[in-house]
């Protein structure tokens, strides 16, 4: 009876077959983008943030909306499709060759198959770029965004499988070594926190389970957030990204201390840090941990450019609140109430359009659970026991709608850009 076939060669077969196009999430209904784009200042470094961590921000014309990501059958099976369609007869045949091959042939067949992998993760790059500009040009809608982002996830899982076999079976072949370190790493920039938080939504079904994930794209980058617990963003720089030009950082220190100079609230606070440079990719990733807000930071810093192709960060709202109060960083709050006085909100923003704290409260000043919070006719979510609950903002100015029973009252905050 012939053994179940490994990841790798299965891929051996599929890697050939041309992507697929992404599966159409249908009406863009759980889905929504502001009305018009904002224009954002350009820059390349990250926006400076008193008392917290700085954050890279999406530039240009930037297109913001939000998404509730649940269970897709769509995506499941776009993302299951490369182990599908696969043909035993010609798996049976390829498994069959390289056990019989000698030692030259198998260096071939194991070059070929890494060769071919590299290929497809290249496709898992472009295939981010390209959704993300079509979502910026208003092309595609918020689910179909997430769901390419998705596929990229569920697939990178399956290609790291795949890299996995082939160490394996370099180790089959004597005085040759092959590694696959920079390869994974490249896989893991699509195997992010957020995107880990998105699957379990998926994987657990539910309207309780399902974020809410804001969504901000140019054509020159995007930025996905949501808040489970912690808030979670990661960030991508299209424009800071350039593999042809020479690089403009002088070794491992010189990314160090650059990196440590762009976050210098991150560097100083955390317990930890560390860093790696990945040559084949060149990109040098940065990775700080244990700061006063309870989170991390992960920057990888492109070599060409010099600059912060992708961020990712987790803190804790309610940890970041109580360090910036303490400091006296905290803004004053925006309050409103409803034309009756028997509803009032109170936001407390935080620094570079980070998470916003709102609170409802009745004409007796008790907290209000269960109210509705929206923006633009999105439902964000209805505020917990104690009357409060984190939203992720829009870009730029911003109104936030709360409604209870008969009463709704709406607080303006943000600022024009």
């Amino acid at each position: 009876m012939t053994d179940a076939p490994p990841a790798l060669l299965a891929l051996l077969l599929v890697l050939s077959i041309p992507a697929m196009t992404v599966v159409a999430a249908g009406p863009s209904n759980g889905s929504q983008s502001l009305d018009e784009p904002v224009t954002v200042e350009d820059r390349t470094t990250p926006v400076e943030a008193e008392g917290t961590t700085n954050r890279l921000p999406v530039t240009g014309e930037v297109r913001s909306g939000y998404a509730v990501y649940g269970p897709d059958l769509g995506t499941q099976l776009a993302s299951t499709d490369v182990e599908i369609r696969v043909d035993q007869e010609q798996y049976t045949i390829t498994d069959s060759r390289f056990e019989e091959a000698n030692n030259s042939e198998r260096e071939r067949m194991v070059k070929s198959a890494h060769s071919r992998l590299e290929d497809r993760i290249s496709v898992l790059e472009e295939r981010e770029e390209r959704a993300v500009i079509d979502h910026a040009n208003g092309d595609i809608s918020e689910r179909e965004l997430l769901q390419t982002l998705m596929r990229n996830y569920h697939e990178a899982a399956i290609l790291s499988d795949a890299l996995a076999d082939v160490d394996d079976r370099t180790e089959r072949i004597r005085g040759y070594s092959l590694s696959t370190d920079n390869d994974q790493e490249a896989l893991n920039l699509h195997r992010t926190d957020v995107r880990e938080k998105i699957d379990e939504s998926m994987q657990s079904g539910g309207s309780d389970a399902e974020p809410v994930v804001a969504i901000q794209t140019s054509e020159t980058g995007y930025s996905i957030s949501l808040i489970d617990g912690n808030y979670y963003t990661e960030t991508t720089r299209f424009d800071n990204r350039n593999t042809s030009r020479e690089s403009r950082i002088d070794g491992h220190n010189e990314a160090y201390d650059y990196v440590n100079d762009l976050y210098p609230w991150a560097g100083d606070a955390a317990t930890s840090t560390g860093s790696r440079d990945f040559s084949t990719e060149r990109l040098y990733s940065y990775h700080s941990t244990g700061h006063d807000q309870g989170g991390d930071l992960e920057v990888y810093l492109d070599e060409g450019t010099g600059e912060v192709y992708r961020e990712y960060q987790d803190l804790s709202p309610d940890m970041m609140v109580q360090d910036l109060s303490r400091n006296g960083l905290l803004s004053e709050p925006v309050n409103a109430t409803s034309e009756d006085d028997d509803l009032a909100v109170s936001l407390v923003e935080t620094p570079a359009d980070g998470p916003v704290e709102v609170t409802v409260t009745d004409d007796e000043g008790e907290p209000v659970e269960s109210a509705a919070v929206s923006t633009d006719g999105f439902e964000l979510g209805t505020t917990n026991a104690d009357g409060t609950l984190w939203i992720i903002p829009p870009v730029g100015e911003y109104e936030v709608v709360v409604e209870s029973g008969s009463d709704d009252v709406t607080a303006t905050a943000g600022s024009e850009e």
